[in-house]
């Protein structure tokens, strides 16, 4: 988790120098675990140093969010463009509450 909130000020082939925004994620734990993993993925021994700062790039955990949020209001747009939707809507009066909408479960999905 603390490397998608961070942003890699230097990579090199065996280390990492990452800004993080929040000083209490800059623990030995979270350095000892990341750099771990990136041992195990690089399969090299890897370093990693924290840097507690401001974040000046879009970072992973931002992406994700960024891209969530485009997908929620496409997800929003779209029922409220459906035309069985707009009819209940005409013939009702009815208002969407746009909390409500969520998108089908795989077990929710009409069978064909």
């Amino acid at each position: 988790m603390v490397a998608t909130m961070g942003e890699p000020l230097e990579l090199t082939g065996d280390s990492l120098r990452l800004r993080i925004p929040v000083a209490a994620f800059a623990t030995e734990a979270n350095r000892a675990a990341l750099a771990d993993s990136l041992s195990t993925y690089f399969g090299t021994a890897f370093r990693v140093t924290f840097e507690v700062g401001k974040v000046e790039t879009v970072t992973v955990a931002e992406s994700i969010r960024q891209e969530r949020e485009g997908a929620r209001r496409a997800l929003v747009e779209a029922f409220k463009n459906d035309p069985v939707v707009k009819e209940v809507i005409r013939l009702t009066g009815a208002e969407i509450d746009e909390s409500s909408i969520r998108a089908l479960t795989p077990e929710e999905e009409p069978r064909k």
